[in-house]
């Protein structure tokens, strides 16, 4: 921190380093806040080394948070969370790590319990329409397609309470 000249640098680090501690943040995320904070060139690149060498940001944390929030809390499947990893602009080599700690049989399981639920919705569509209702559902939440008609054959085929 010795080599931040001016008091408005420091202000700047200091609402900087706030910002990343609330929650991990993404090299966009910070980029968009020095933006905001109007800080020049010059100003924004020692501030984002002083980041990375105290590890305020660091893309495999967020990764891994990342995945396994939107993966458990919001349910979303590998497809839509690497979607959105990537409009992040997270370095892919950061979150291909994170996938890995996926569980497979939690992961269908989620998918499934999300099949059933919005199969309960569809009590005047039968056959064919609600196979692919469920189907685009399925995918719509980030799902890969072969998991998700495997469920929806699994689902349909269960006579219905």
């Amino acid at each position: 921190m010795s080599n931040l000249d001016s008091s408005d640098e420091k202000l700047i680090l200091a609402k900087i380093m706030k910002f990343c501690a609330y929650r991990e943040r993404t090299w966009k995320e910070v980029d968009i806040k020095l933006k905001e904070c109007l800080a020049t060139d010059e100003i924004k690149e020692r501030i984002k080394t002083f980041l990375a060498d105290e590890n305020f940001v660091n893309e495999e944390r967020f990764s891994n948070a990342f995945v396994r929030g939107k993966s458990s809390i919001k349910k979303w499947g590998k497809i839509k969370i690497k979607s959105e990893l990537q409009r992040k602009r997270v370095n892919p080599e950061s979150f291909e790590e994170a996938f890995e700690n996926i569980d497979n049989h939690e992961y269908k399981e989620r998918l499934k319990g999300l099949l059933e639920t919005r199969n309960t919705k569809f009590k005047d569509e039968t056959g064919y329409d609600r196979k692919v209702k469920l189907a685009r559902y399925g995918m719509s939440k980030g799902y890969e397609s072969d998991i998700v008609w495997e469920l929806v054959n699994t689902i349909l085929a269960k006579p219905e309470e």
